[in-house]
């Protein structure tokens, strides 16, 4: 099974990557009719950008993430492909959102190669922009979204799970800016019983970001979460990557991360495209 889905993973990645030069020469043929600002995403870090893409515009992010965890005897490596998320410009400051977790290849296991595969839930939420930044004052998001268990059983929550966060940036200087999330967000999964049970976590992020120049940015990340409604330790991870700009329409990106507490991937890998369509 597992040597199955490598082939079909493989070969569409292999698909992917003769279509993105084409969509890459898209954007850049379209990117004087799109708005003169640059691109801004919500990915490849953990923090969600405050400000919402621009009425009438589309914006499709997705990627790739690789995640690593050593538990005892058991090695677990989950591999996510395509992640998605489409952001739809509705009205001047609000935006609808639609995610999807990608197709999942799960191998657990101490020596076998045993794996599970399919496909992971989506998601459909909204952002609205409560305030731009005034001097010290920071530029204000509110995301509320939900999942929508339509994945596999192996992946799927099972419930609808709603998550609620703020977001927050402050202008350091020209180059330098720091972003920060605050939330609150479910999971439900079924237990050794057969239950289905619901966890409710606080979030945190902290990011700080500059350009390297016109083209290139780099960021540096802490983010955690913390159960709410039992007494666990909290998990922490800190990560890191960098974007590159094609015109204003388009980025790339990768970002690597480690985990700095038990419940966390012992690292992490992530790359991705995401690509501002044009009026």
């Amino acid at each position: 099974m597992q040597y199955e889905f490598m082939i079909r993973f493989s070969n569409l990645i292999s698909q992917t990557c003769k279509v993105l030069p084409i969509l890459i020469y898209f954007c850049a043929t379209f990117s004087a009719k799109a708005h003169g600002s640059e691109i801004v995403t919500d990915r490849p870090d953990q923090t969600e950008s405050s400000s919402a893409v621009s009425s009438g515009v589309t914006q499709i992010e997705f990627g790739w993430s690789h995640s690593y965890q050593k538990n005892g005897e058991i090695r677990e490596r989950v591999n996510e492909f395509p992640q998605s998320l489409i952001r739809i410009g509705l009205k001047p400051g609000f935006e609808l959102r639609l995610g999807w977790d990608g197709y999942v290849l799960k191998n657990p296991g101490v020596v076998s190669g045993d794996s599970f595969d399919g496909a992971g839930d989506m998601s459909m939420g909204i952002k609205i922009n409560l305030r731009k930044s005034q001097g010290a004052a920071p530029e204000i998001a509110l995301l509320v979204d939900a999942t929508l268990p339509v994945g596999h059983s192996s992946f799927s929550s099972n419930r609808v799970d709603p998550s609620v966060r703020f977001s927050f940036s402050n202008s350091l200087s020209d180059r330098f800016s720091v972003g920060y999330n605050i939330g609150v967000t479910s999971s439900s999964e079924e237990n050794n019983l057969g239950n289905v049970a619901t966890a409710v976590s606080g979030l945190y992020t902290l990011a700080l970001g500059t350009d390297i120049s016109a083209r290139f940015g780099a960021f540096v990340e802490v983010f955690g979460e913390k159960r709410i409604d039992l007494d666990e330790a909290p998990t922490h991870s800190l990560d890191g990557g960098v974007t590159r700009l094609f015109g204003d329409n388009i980025q790339l990106d990768v970002a690597v991360g480690l985990g700095l507490s038990s419940g966390a991937p012992d690292w992490f890998v992530t790359s991705g495209l995401s690509i501002r369509l044009p009026q």
